[in-house]
């Protein structure tokens, strides 16, 4: 399965859990597998990997959701979304790779494509 498929939309919110978190906030319509930046600061690759939603539970505002991140956790952010996020209510997925260690959680805003 796609973000595409999990989502039902083309675009959102993607945090990478660890040291340090990461978040990026992309269109991930055409892009198998996990969403990275590719070239900083250019473009969104994936490499294949088979995704498995695990959970998923609502958000009532995402602005104030993210509030637990710094600036810093953000790495993409081509349209400069995260300034309209506040108010905004959407889904929390949390996603794991198949045949992977790997976890990350994705938000879908709702009225996002």
């Amino acid at each position: 399965m796609t973000l595409l498929d999990i989502t039902n939309q083309e675009s959102g919110i993607v945090i990478f859990p660890g040291s340090p978190i990461q978040m990026i906030i992309c269109n991930w319509r055409s892009t198998e597998g996990v969403p990275r930046v590719a070239i900083p600061g250019l473009a969104i690759l994936g490499l294949g990997e088979k995704l498995i939603e695990v959970d998923r539970e609502s958000i009532w505002d995402i602005g104030k959701y993210l509030e637990q991140y710094n600036a810093i956790d953000l790495v993409y952010d081509a349209n400069r979304d995260i300034n309209n996020l506040h108010g905004l209510s959407g889904s929390l997925y949390y996603i794991v790779v198949f045949d992977s260690e790997m976890s990350f959680q994705v938000i879908a805003p709702k009225g996002w494509n």
